[in-house]
């Protein structure tokens, strides 16, 4: 019985102690990471930004959620390579990183055996993010820019896009991740989405914003051990 309590109080502090970093480290990204969220309507605004959601979904007859959150860093520290190069490298090590997410484990339990390799850093590394290359599952890439990437997903009656991209801006140039999910919304009764719930956004959030964070540190870090070279 001892060794049991002493197992089980091991495990619960080791539990509150990982929750407690991930409250801190969300807020700490929160206050630091510029970022905005709406939902209902979709405004035709999106469109400017995400050019493969359906005219129809900008209408009262879906109900949306769409977020955005951007980082911004000077041109001189990115490495001297061409835009489609660079965001090549950043999606590479982000969709790396985010294939170990704990979402992303969910995702492969529930991925036939044939989508299973694409979870794989193998896979992902050996991609150049062309229409139609599938990622972690159910990402699939339905345009691509030199500067930009639309994935699109559907599941359980929702469907949604996933979108890295970046401009200049002055002299810096500016990174940002967009997200954006659909249902119809058929009278009362609708899919839910899975960021109506607050422990998925909760780690939605943290995701997207660490990943955007760390992957524009990622790059800037490149630039330097080039430089070193």
């Amino acid at each position: 019985m001892p060794s049991f309590l002493s197992v089980s109080s091991f495990v619960l502090a080791a539990s509150l102690s990982t929750i407690t970093y991930l409250t801190f480290l969300h807020r700490c990204l929160k206050n630091r990471i510029p970022h905005e969220t709406h939902c209902g309507t979709l405004s035709k605004s999106v469109s400017s930004t995400i050019s493969t959601i359906p005219s129809e979904v900008y209408t009262p007859e879906y109900y949306a959620l769409h977020d955005r959150a951007n980082r911004r860093v000077p041109r001189q520290l990115l490495p001297r390579q061409k835009d489609a190069d660079i965001l090549t490298i950043l999606l590479r090590r982000n969709m790396t990183a985010f294939a170990h997410f704990p979402q992303c484990y969910m995702l492969w339990l529930i991925s036939p055996a044939t989508k299973r390799p694409t979870f794989h850093t193998s896979h992902i590394d050996s991609l150049d993010f062309n229409k139609g290359d599938v990622i972690c599952g159910i990402y699939r890439v339905l345009d691509r820019t030199a500067n930009k990437v639309e994935f699109g997903m559907t599941y359980k009656g929702v469907d949604g896009r996933l979108v890295i991209r970046f401009w200049d801006e002055d002299k810096d140039v500016v990174f940002a991740s967009e997200t954006a999910m659909w249902t119809k919304a058929d009278g009362t009764e609708r899919a839910t989405m899975p960021l109506e719930n607050p422990v998925l956004r909760f780690f939605h959030e943290l995701a997207a914003w660490w990943l955007l964070d760390s992957g524009v540190k990622y790059l800037t870090d490149l630039d330097a051990e080039l430089e070193d070279d």
